[in-house]
């Protein structure tokens, strides 16, 4: 389940001011993370441009004592790593330049496999979202195709995403904003445990202890986006987290859906705004979808 390049993997997520482009970059020119700190000086002087905070962490021995670190951790707690250069890594993901180049989780599941669909739409959504969710992933339950459900277990939309396809014993991936020693929010702690007891998955890429920010959920907003073939935006306001996972599918050339309100409607506003600049295909029944999709 582990090897002996995992501690390596993990040191290379932990350096300060690294891209995720530049690190999958670096790996993939010398071929593994483990020869960037065995040679680090090395690899440090052959670089173009790098910070002296990077250039400090790749050559110092702190960085893959914290990494050990996290191994441990990852071990104790039966987690799972998904590294970008492993086979059954997500291949839509990987087609995403600013992918993550490791993941943790508890449960697997082969991404590669399935259909992927992220349901997403705002905290605030009312009984006509839930309605609309729950029909709709039950008219998915029953197209005979193998379909997964990806949200971020945040409460309103994306709660509904998730019970719907546990109700309708559907494969889900709740993708975190924030490491697996904790969920946020405390509401769907129930929900997180019921999405791991039915085999579902609990996903991110922030280490164990990670610091809790804000901006962490927009950077997991991209892993949504990346690891879906559609985005369904069902209540949003003008602006917010399931608008910017839209527009980065539309970054990531992912189809993109949006559910429709009335023009007076605050949590409408913004999927009326997808749909009126052409960014999303209106969506109002499965119907809509199998058309669109040509199924």
């Amino acid at each position: 389940m582990y090897d002996a390049d995992d501690i390596y993997n993990i040191a290379l997520t932990l350096i300060p001011d690294l891209k995720f482009s530049d690190a999958r970059k670096l790996v993939e020119v010398v071929g593994s993370s483990r020869f960037i700190f065995e040679n680090a000086n090395a690899v440090v002087n052959s670089l173009k441009s790098v910070s002296k905070k990077t250039a400090a962490a790749l050559t110092s021995k702190d960085t893959l004592k914290q990494a050990e670190y996290q191994l441990n951790i990852v071990k104790q707690k039966n987690i799972i790593l998904h590294y970008f250069k492993d086979e059954n890594f997500p291949k839509k993901l990987l087609q995403c330049y600013d992918c993550p180049i490791l993941m943790y989780s508890y449960n697997d599941i082969n991404f590669n496999d399935f259909f992927t669909i992220a349901i997403v739409g705002t905290r605030n959504a009312d009984d006509i979202a839930k309605n609309f969710i729950y029909t709709f992933v039950n008219d998915l339950k029953n197209c005979n195709r193998k379909i997964l459900i990806v949200s971020g277990l945040a409460e309103g939309a994306d709660t509904f995403a998730h019970n719907a396809a546990l109700e309708f014993n559907m494969p889900t991936v709740a993708v975190l904003g924030h490491g697996l020693d904790h969920i946020y929010p405390q509401v769907n702690r129930t929900l997180a445990n019921n999405i791991f007891s039915s085999n579902g998955v609990l996903l991110t890429e922030f280490y164990w202890d990670f610091p809790m920010s804000p901006d962490n959920f927009l950077q997991r907003n991209r892993i949504i986006a990346g690891l879906c073939d559609v985005v369904i935006v069902v209540q949003s306001g003008i602006a917010g987290g399931s608008l910017n996972t839209a527009e980065l599918a539309i970054a990531y050339n992912r189809d993109v859906f949006a559910v429709p309100g009335r023009f007076n409607d605050e949590f409408s506003s913004g999927c009326n705004n997808l749909i009126r600049n052409n960014k999303a295909a209106i969506l109002t029944n499965f119907q809509d979808f199998e058309y669109y999709m040509g199924w």
